[in-house]
Parts: structure tokens; sequence; C-alpha cells
């Protein structure tokens, strides 16, 4: 099971964990492979016709499969981080 990053309450969680090492100095993080790897199927991502439900604040909700969202999935990861 993979974080779902096209959703506002995962990415809050998922920087939530970071607080900790924030206040014991550390002050960068490197995000290596923030996209979905799953080294089983076919080209090595999710299926592409994984839908994810993207919440983001100022936008209207939407429901996108993985290949649409393959991109902003990642960049999701790093926001959130």
């Amino acid at each position: 099971m993979v974080p779902d990053f096209t959703r506002a309450a995962t990415r809050a969680w998922w920087g939530g964990l970071y607080k900790g090492f924030l206040a014991a100095g550390v002050s960068g993080f490197r995000n290596d492979l923030n996209e979905p790897v799953l080294f089983k199927t076919p080209g090595h991502t999710m299926p592409l016709d994984t839908f994810h439900r993207i919440d983001e604040p100022g936008f209207a909700a939407l429901t996108a499969t993985h290949a649409e969202g393959h991109n902003f999935y990642g960049r999701r990861n790093s926001r959130a981080t």
C-alpha cells in the first residue's frame, strides 16, 4: 500500500511526520522514488487504471486515473514533505 498524495489529508499526515526532524535541526530532505514504483507490474508503476481522488484546496475535487495523474502524484509527495 502506498499513500495517496493526491489527497490533502494524506499530505497533511505525511508532512506531520517530519515535524520532529525539523525540530531537531534537519534542514533538508531528499525524496527518492517519490513516484509509486511497483516492480511486479508492467511499467513498474501503479496500474494506469488505478484511480486517485485528487483533493486540492482551491479546486473542485476530481477523480483521475494514474495515467492522468502519474506526475502530479510525485509533485504532491514533494510538496507534502
